[in-house]
């Protein structure tokens, strides 16, 4: 039985990485543009896909974030917009797990944190166990206030921390300086993804009805409606507690704060 084809993508950072992933890497780019999300997203999407010598995915898998909401919001609504026009599922991944994974691939760590720029002087964070197991958050915080210890007490190791906002901390939690995209050393940020939503998927298949629908081409257009997607909610507090232990996520943003400013009522 051929394994799913999964479509990654991730726009929630500077960079924009798009992969095409079954169970291994078959293609993928990245591209460095802050700004630049929407104008190089489809074309790298085209161009993986033509790579990997597919008419389209079987699933696709985006980074919901956390992130500044420009470019966060044009990966998201791409990845529906295909995934309506193909008549495929798309699922959402947080992107901090996404980082996580494409560190892990490259770099064995006992404890790794993700520490990614959330703007206002503060940093969106998760910590990971070797496995790629999400420990605690995600949260956002001032870096002086990120964990620098496993939050569960499981060990008594220090967190290695990666990331675009590795800048704030102290040198001897951080294995990297605050670098351009790339030279943080992770190319295969969608790739990761992409392998890790399929072990997911391979995971539910005992129980899903849809995984043997995604293989026989006669998937609905969405997961949305299923339970063991997860939902997630739009504070810190919140949100940790919803997304404990889960991968797969509704494609929806994922806000860890709240709004700036909210409707009045009469």
């Amino acid at each position: 039985m051929q394994a799913p084809i999964v479509l990654a993508l991730d726009t929630s950072s500077a960079l924009t990485s798009v992969a095409v992933t079954s169970d291994r890497i078959v293609s993928e780019q990245s591209h460095v543009d802050a700004r630049g999300h929407a104008e190089v997203l489809i074309p790298m999407v085209r161009t993986v896909i033509a790579a990997a010598g597919i008419a389209h995915p079987h699933v696709i898998a985006c980074g919901v974030g956390p992130g500044p909401y420009t470019g966060l919001r044009v990966g998201i609504a791409t990845a529906r917009a295909l995934a309506l026009s193909w008549s495929i599922p798309v699922v959402g991944v947080c992107s901090l797990d996404a980082v996580a994974w494409a560190v892990l691939a490259s770099e064995a760590q006992e404890q790794l944190g993700v520490a990614m720029d959330a703007r206002r002087r503060e940093i969106y964070w998760a910590t990971y166990d070797s496995t790629g197991e999400r420990t605690a958050g995600p949260g956002v915080c001032r870096p002086n206030d990120l964990p620098t210890h496993n939050v569960n007490n499981v060990h008594d190791l220090e967190v290695t921390w990666v990331g675009s906002g590795v800048g704030g901390l102290s040198a001897e939690s951080r294995v990297l300086e605050p670098q351009p995209w790339t030279s943080l050393g992770l190319p295969g940020l969608a790739g990761a993804m992409g392998l890790r939503v399929h072990s997911a998927l391979n995971a539910l298949k005992s129980g899903a009805s849809l995984i043997d629908g995604i293989e026989s081409g006669s998937a609905g257009p969405s997961f949305e409606s299923h339970a063991w997607l997860a939902d997630h909610g739009s504070d810190s507090g919140a949100t940790a507690q919803a997304l404990a232990g889960q991968v797969l996520l509704r494609p929806e943003p994922l806000y860890l704060r709240l709004p700036d400013a909210v409707a009045g009522h009469a």
